[in-house]
Parts: C-alpha cells; structure tokens; sequence
C-alpha cells in the first residue's frame, strides 16, 4: 500500500457513502447558498416590504451558489460525486425560485398543519429558526 492512499477501510466506505469524497472547493456555494435560502425562507414569516426585498435580494447569490455546485470547476473525483453535487445545486436553484420569487405570487406562505388544522405562522425567533429549517430541511437532508 502506497503511503497517500486512504486506508482500506476508507475507500470501501468511500463507495458507499461518496460525500466523503466531496471536493472542498464545494463547501463554500453548499453551505454559503444553504444559509442564503435558510434566511429567505425566514423571511416568509414576515409580512413587510424590507423582508420581501431581502428575500427577492437573495435570490441572486442562492442561484449562483447552486450553479457553481452544479457545474462548477471541481476536481470531482469520480461519476457519482458529479452526479450528487450535480442534483445538490439543481435542487438549491429549484428551491431558490420557490422561496425568493413564486412566494411572491402566492397569498400566503407555506402552512404547517397540526392535527388537521392550520397552524399559524411562528412569531418567535426560535419558531422561525424552525419554520426556516424545516423549508430548507429537504435540501439539506442529502447533505
């Protein structure tokens, strides 16, 4: 076994779980583009025109992170990496056109349903932490 190869275990690993292998030049437009659309999606829970112009403002760096995962200049490693990273940023653009600008047509946010019954939007900073998260938990779960 040569010295820079991982050890035996890390490369069968490697193969089932290949975000081990995710270059680190990808970090920055994934973690950069996830807490744009985290505070975007905040931003829904409030009714006033600075929060619908931070989120129409966020837009642009949301979709630029997500472009730059998806077809960005990265030393991939192999196939399925490519094609993780790929699905990650096509995935964030997605959620970046729901969050910042069809919101704009809807009237009225996403719900949370209780029960059966709307509850309404969360007021507290916590439970808009959680309104946040659990918009934006789709994408980050492939994470």
């Amino acid at each position: 076994m040569n010295e820079t190869e991982p050890p035996c275990a890390f490369r069968v690993a490697a193969r089932f779980i290949p975000t081990i292998e995710t270059p680190a030049s990808s970090g920055l437009p994934l973690y950069v583009g996830s807490a744009c659309l985290l505070v975007a999606s905040i931003t829904l829970t409030y009714r006033s025109r600075v929060a619908t112009a931070l989120r129409v403002l966020l837009f642009a760096p949301t979709f630029y992170c997500g472009y730059d995962l998806a077809y960005g200049d990265h030393d991939i490693p192999n196939r399925p990496v490519s094609m993780g990273m790929t699905l990650l940023g096509l995935f964030g653009i997605m959620k970046a056109f729901d969050i910042c600008l069809v919101s704009l047509f809807d009237s009225q946010p996403p719900m949370w349903i209780h029960e059966g019954k709307q509850v309404p939007l969360p007021t507290t900073p916590v439970g808009r932490l959680a309104y946040g998260f659990d918009l934006v938990g789709s994408i980050l779960y492939l994470i």
